[in-house]
């Protein structure tokens, strides 16, 4: 009595002494449990230049208490600095879920928050680590952060509209000083 199997899978017991003759009963099934953790399975502690995506993608799994990998879940993937692609995903056979991550382009430590409502740790904080120049990287695109709404002629628009200059990472570009 009392017997846990962790291991997903089909299974046949057999029961054996010494001197006796073997006794093997059905096969039987264990399912997985309720996904529990977020693991990461690889990807982190990588390096690359500011503002440039990661040689490998970050890889999680979603488990059971056992260790099972656990299909369907959403998975969301939220960087510190730059950008990923995707945002989000959902776990796949063996409970994998995958990003590509573009590190934003100031050098230093970065950091991808992973989450998924109820697993545990809840961030999943991976690391890497931008290369290069000690200030930030240059602008490459424009970005409008607030845009516009409607209005009436002659009367200034509210909210005002903001454009940012971003770099390639997607990270604000903060040394940008050009027109608009």
């Amino acid at each position: 009595t009392g017997l846990r199997l962790m291991t997903a899978g089909s299974f046949a017991l057999t029961a054996t002494s010494a001197g006796l003759t073997s006794a093997t009963g059905p096969v039987f099934t264990v399912t997985p449990g309720a996904a529990t953790s977020l693991v990461l399975v690889s990807g982190g502690g990588q390096s690359a230049p500011g503002a440039s995506a990661l040689a490998s993608p970050i890889i999680v799994r979603v488990t059971d208490v056992g260790g099972n990998g656990i299909a369907g879940v959403t998975v969301t993937f939220a960087p510190a600095a730059g950008s990923v692609t995707p945002t989000s995903a959902v776990t796949g056979v063996g409970g994998l879920a995958q990003t590509s991550w573009a590190l934003g382009g100031t050098a230093g430590a970065q950091t991808l928050n992973v989450t998924s409502t109820g697993l545990a740790p809840n961030p999943l904080v991976v690391g890497a680590t931008a290369t290069g120049g000690a200030g930030p990287a240059p602008a490459t695109q424009l970005s409008i952060t607030t845009g516009p709404a409607n209005t009436v002629a002659g009367v200034a628009m509210s909210p005002s509209i903001v454009v940012t200059a971003k770099d390639a990472g997607n990270a604000t570009a903060t040394t940008f000083t050009g027109n608009i």
